[in-house]
């Protein structure tokens, strides 16, 4: 699938649709996205990609002076071998025939010490069932440096393994651990390396010798890039936050989130993530009569 190219441009949006459709352009990395409210009460979205080397290669999109009545094609939102999903602290039982209807294809959950956001094994086998990915992110305190200790990772690496238990995630599949602050170089050496030390020797520990989990990790392009050199992560996810240290510049990410929005319709906010390669998304069994 060929990535857009030129200048796209979309009018006659309804105010309740125009976060929708700026995240449908977002999925497609423009240099630019830009809104301006019309005369009517509705907005015309503008939409800067590179300029167009071969426009035969250019997929269909709307072009300047389209209408939101003929809407974005999905094929917009994403690149070429990249899947569609988001990351949401929310039961998603309830959305999933709304989560078909948007062709998502994974859906990002929590295990944490916070039973409300946690997934849950009724709300994984739904998931499942109706052939919609589920991606583990543990998160508990993540979001400043003094909460990364090498004992930290030991406990939430045993606490995160029972909680993937207990829904049936499978053996191999990787589950991330989020970084959840903008850290730097001294904050990263001082404490969240050894955290994630503490995460293998306790998933070690608890699978006696045999880790049942991989391990990812959620932050930003720094401590991706780093915990993954070092052999410390098999799988990285990169937080929507740009600003933070390395984030600009790093590419080699297994699932990537994106600034946060209603693009699927569910008529609240999550955060949407594309997903590539083997970014570790899995389903657990669900009996059939």
């Amino acid at each position: 699938m060929a990535q857009p190219c030129g200048t796209h441009q979309l009018s006659g949006i309804p105010p309740a649709q125009v976060d929708r459709v700026m995240q449908q352009y977002i999925f497609s990395n423009p240099t630019s996205v830009s809104k301006r409210e019309d005369d009517d009460g509705t907005f015309t979205v503008t939409a800067v990609f590179p300029p167009c080397v071969d426009t035969a290669a250019s997929p269909a999109a709307p072009t300047a002076g389209a209408s939101f009545a003929h809407a974005i094609s999905p094929a917009l939102t994403l690149g070429a071998n990249l899947k569609r999903g988001f990351d949401s602290n929310r039961d998603c039982s309830g959305l999933i025939n709304k989560i078909s209807a948007a062709n998502v294809e994974f859906v990002a959950r929590y295990y944490s010490h916070n039973h409300a956001k946690n997934i849950s094994p009724g709300e994984a086998k739904l998931l499942s069932g109706a052939g919609i990915e589920i991606v583990a992110v543990w998160e508990s305190a993540g979001n400043h440096a003094s909460f990364f200790t090498r004992a930290q990772g030991v406990d939430d690496a045993t606490s995160a393994h029972n909680q993937a238990m207990g829904i049936g995630q499978p053996p191999g599949t990787p589950i991330y651990f989020a970084v959840d602050f903008d850290a730097s170089v001294a904050e990263l050496n001082g404490g969240i390396i050894p955290y994630f030390q503490g995460v293998a020797a306790g998933l070690t520990t608890i699978g006696h010798g045999a880790p049942a989990y991989a391990i990812g990790v959620y932050g930003s392009g720094l401590v991706c890039g780093r915990l993954s050199s070092l052999g410390l992560v098999t799988h990285t996810w990169l937080s929507m936050s740009s600003g933070w240290a390395g984030s600009k510049t790093y590419t080699d990410w297994n699932i990537r989130q994106h600034l946060e929005g209603d693009p699927f319709g569910f008529g609240f906010s999550v955060d949407p993530d594309d997903a590539r390669d083997d970014y570790g998304g899995f389903r657990v069994a669900v009996l059939t009569s």
